[in-house]
């Protein structure tokens, strides 16, 4: 997994790319944890150039969802392929979170 991180005003943007497997979960969890006390309203996760992602990476996205939200913040996700599009719907993951196509 490689990520690249963006900030846009009070928003920031996690762009990851690859697959995501192994301890990747663990490396996502430490770039959600950073934002959990930031100024930072709204947080993307650009799901659009991953190619799988794991149960465990999943898990770490749900976990933060519930986390920013009793924060007052929103994580929202991106990802609109057919890979991440599909795991959305069978995993029900488009009613915790908010989808965007567009940023």
């Amino acid at each position: 997994m490689e990520k690249k991180i963006k900030t846009e005003g009070d928003r920031k943007i996690i762009i990851l790319s690859g697959e995501m497997t192994g301890s990747d979960f663990m490396v996502l969890s430490k770039v959600l944890e950073r934002y959990k006390d930031d100024n930072c309203k709204e947080i993307i996760v650009d799901l659009n150039k991953v190619d799988y992602i794991n149960s465990n990476s999943l898990g770490v996205l749900i976990y933060h969802q519930i986390l920013y939200e009793k924060l007052g913040k929103k994580l929202f996700l991106s990802g609109s392929h057919d890979f991440i599009s599909k795991l959305f719907r069978d995993c029900s993951v488009d009613q915790i979170f908010e989808i965007v196509e567009d940023y």
